[in-house]
């Protein structure tokens, strides 16, 4: 897709990367982690580091049932695992041309 990507293991590490490489523009988190840290903690945390960020969550949990788990997102569309490449290219692009870090809706 023409994009830089770097992987972390948990939570903590996502962090680390975010502070050393100052030119991201987009997270893409896995709700449930290892480490301690769930998904919508590291996006909070995001946030504090850089509000222009954009987020997008992956979960194989519908987004009502995050919500019960005290787990709503905060301004990131959620994508449904398992997906496919071209629904996750697809959305990539759209939150990417998006003028906003909020891209809130849901994919199914």
């Amino acid at each position: 897709m023409g994009c830089k990507a770097f992987t972390a293991v948990d939570g903590k590490q996502a962090l680390q990367v975010i502070e050393r490489e100052k030119n991201i523009d987009l997270v893409v988190t896995d709700i449930i982690m290892p480490g301690g840290m769930n998904g919508v903690e590291l996006a909070q945390k995001v946030r504090e580091l850089s509000p222009s960020i954009k987020i997008i969550y992956c979960s194989g949990f519908p987004a009502d049932a995050l919500a019960e788990r005290n787990m709503p997102l905060i301004d990131g569309p959620l994508l449904h695992k398992p997906y496919l490449r071209d629904e996750f290219c697809a959305l990539v692009r759209r939150v990417m041309e998006s003028g906003t870090a909020d891209t809130s809706e849901s994919q199914q």
